[in-house]
Formats: structure tokens, sequence, C-alpha cells
């Protein structure tokens, strides 16, 4: 599955979610990109993006069914 082909984000970022966009090819050199920042901040959304932009098999561990469901509904209503 090609994640470039079937999402794309129909909003706009935050400053902070594009200082990471941007800087995304220096960070995802080890393959591993870790974000921490408060609730409700668009890091899900940052997520997908970095998902869809590096376009390889993913594992997305989530502490609760809420969170998980919140990936899928972040997924249809944003991308």
């Amino acid at each position: 599955m090609n994640c470039q082909d079937i999402l794309e984000f129909k909003g706009s970022w935050r400053n902070y979610q594009q200082k990471v966009l941007d800087q995304l090819d220096i960070m995802s050199h080890d393959r591993k990109v870790h974000i921490v920042s408060a609730p409700g901040s668009g890091k899900t959304t940052l997520g997908i993006e970095i998902i869809r932009r590096l376009n390889q098999p993913v594992l997305i561990l989530v502490p609760t069914i809420t969170i998980r469901q919140q990936w899928v509904a972040r997924i249809n209503e944003a991308f």
C-alpha cells in the first residue's frame, strides 16, 4: 500500500508541526521519530503525516482503545 496515494492532509500545519516536517529527513536518519508534546497539540495528525511521507510499514502502539479510535477518526477527518 502506498500511503502517499491514499492520504493527503486537508488542513494547515501548526508552526511546531511544520518545523518537524521540514526537518524530517534529518530526524529520521535512524528510522526513529519520537515526539513529545502536550495533549491536543496535534501529535496524532503529525504522526499520520510522517507515516505518509516516510511511506514505510509502521507499528503504532497506543495505551487505550479510545486513542486507537482517535487515530482512525483523525485519518477520516483530516486526510
